[in-house]
């Protein structure tokens, strides 16, 4: 075993030169670094084509908090939250999440020509490679701080697609702005890849060309076996880093466990003459565990260190693998009627999230504290009632407390009251700019404004724009002083 004082992670070391990335374990580490408190990771998870009204939990946010601000409990609903989030999946989660209604982009219809992760005018759809106004992704801004890697890491921006067959699918809502436009951070379908962008070099497949095929597809514990045996017998380490030391092999075991026996992530062979049929379809089943294969993946990165900034796109084909065919963009997302459809989608979308958020609140860090609390989880989507194109009350989800800076468990309603609809179509009522969630986000991850606000403009992103009626848009002015687009959102921590 041998100490990384770049990572400031120790590293278990096997044949051929393969190591291991391990979490941090306070027994073993410097005295220096005695007390670190752990990192925090941003995990944004993203889809497009809005929603239908029952997504939102059937609560109403009467407490007022001040401010414009309405809260909700949630965990004093008894049954579902809503038939998207329901009990099966969300009942013990409900005091570990936090939704959002009404805050709204500045663009009135079109996507909002805006990201999931964004509040600026992109240049065409969410995958273009080009920019026109308007601010990057917060991922990208987080991932490119000193603050979150003050050291390079190993991936600053892990974003995958799942796909049983490995598919890049519909492309990444992370992106940077430069004057000449930049490329989307690519999301990659395939668990394989991922697993390979996030380990290889520490663990997976051999760099070196003499290495044999066979040992290139060995289980990463395996090859540092004897290494973690001796670590695991040392008296210097204590209980609890036994304990995570355990865990943390056991859960990188099983990723690759499913990765070897899944269509996407198996060795190709050379035993048989002829080539297997490309596959175009796969099942249910099949999806639900290349969902899980990278989550897997992106936990086990989370909590190694390999990233602190990750991503997760549902895109088309997972909406016709659950919807039955292609045509959930206009059979379902722009339905004012097909509830059932919506659910389907929207349902497997949330289940999967609730695993995510189990997952990571399975780990324990070195402060005793989960990785959940340590991150923020955020599920959004480009609109917000995909049948009118409204950029308003925008579908936010969150988990985790971002390191103690967000409190969980409530609906928070930001909606003007009284109620004002405004030029707004689609029966949604106007709230607050989405803008100011995203610079409360920055500065929860410990970002200073000079690291994300643009030429010189306070806050984050485009507030104003070619699509913005001002004159039919007044409830907006109050939110868009300096003071309140450099402030967090009201209400986020008590």
């Amino acid at each position: 075993m041998k100490w990384d004082a770049v990572s400031r992670r120790h590293l278990l070391q096997g044949l051929g030169g393969f190591t291991l990335a391990l979490p941090f374990l306070p027994s073993l580490a410097p005295r220096a670094l005695a007390g670190v408190i752990p990192g925090k990771r941003f995990i944004g998870i993203g889809n497009s084509h809005g929603v239908y009204p029952e997504w939102w939990p059937s609560l109403s946010a009467t407490q007022n908090l001040g401010q414009g601000v309405y809260a909700g409990d949630l965990t004093s609903v008894s049954g579902d939250l809503s038939p998207i989030f329901p009990n099966q999946h969300f009942g013990d989660l409900k005091s570990k999440i936090l939704f959002l209604r009404g805050l709204d982009t500045c663009y009135a219809v079109n996507h909002c020509r805006q990201t999931p992760f964004s509040a600026g005018t992109h240049g065409g759809s969410a995958n273009s490679s080009t920019m026109q106004i308007g601010s990057p992704s917060i991922d990208w801004v987080i991932g490119q701080s000193a603050v979150t890697y003050p050291s390079p890491p190993k991936v600053r921006n892990l974003v995958v697609s799942p796909d049983p067959l490995g598919r890049r699918d519909g492309g990444s809502y992370t992106f940077a702005r430069t004057d000449n436009g930049t490329p989307v951070v690519a999301a990659v379908g395939n668990a394989q890849t991922a697993f390979d962008l996030a380990f290889k070099g520490e663990l997976g497949t051999s760099d070196d060309p003499n290495s044999p095929k066979a040992d290139d597809m060995k289980k990463v514990v395996d090859k540092v076996y004897e290494d973690y045996k001796r670590l695991r017998g040392s008296s210097r380490l204590g209980a609890a880093d036994q304990l995570r030391l355990d865990d943390h092999l056991t859960h990188l075991s099983e990723v690759q466990k499913q990765l070897l026996a899944s269509p996407a992530g198996a060795a190709a062979s050379c035993s048989s003459p002829i080539p297997s049929p490309i596959r175009t379809t796969a099942s249910v089943t099949e999806w639900d565990q290349a969902v899980k294969n990278h989550i897997d993946i992106v936990v086990a990165a989370l909590a190694c260190g390999s990233t602190k900034v990750a991503g997760i796109v549902f895109g088309p084909y997972f909406e016709a693998a659950y919807f039955g065919a292609k045509g959930y963009h206009e059979a379902v997302s722009h339905s004012t009627t097909n509830i059932e459809g919506h659910a389907k989608v929207q349902g497997a979308q949330a289940r999967h999230i609730a695993y995510l958020i189990r997952k990571l609140d399975s780990i324990t860090e070195s402060d005793g504290r989960s990785l959940l609390y340590h991150s923020l989880v955020m599920w959004n989507n480009s609109l917000g009632k995909g049948s009118s194109h409204s950029s308003k009350e925008l579908p936010l989800f969150m988990a985790g407390n971002g390191g103690g800076t967000f409190t969980t468990g409530r609906l928070l309603d930001y909606r003007y009251r009284p109620f004002y609809k405004g030029f707004i179509t689609g029966n949604q009522y106007a709230g607050r700019p989405y803008n100011q969630l995203l610079v409360s986000i920055l500065q929860a991850m410990g970002l200073q404004p000079q690291e994300y606000e643009q030429a010189g403009q306070p806050g984050f992103g485009v507030y104003d724009g070619p699509d913005v009626k001002p004159a039919l848009d007044p409830y907006h002015a109050a939110y868009k002083t300096v003071e309140v687009k450099r402030a967090p959102l009201p209400g986020l921590r008590d």
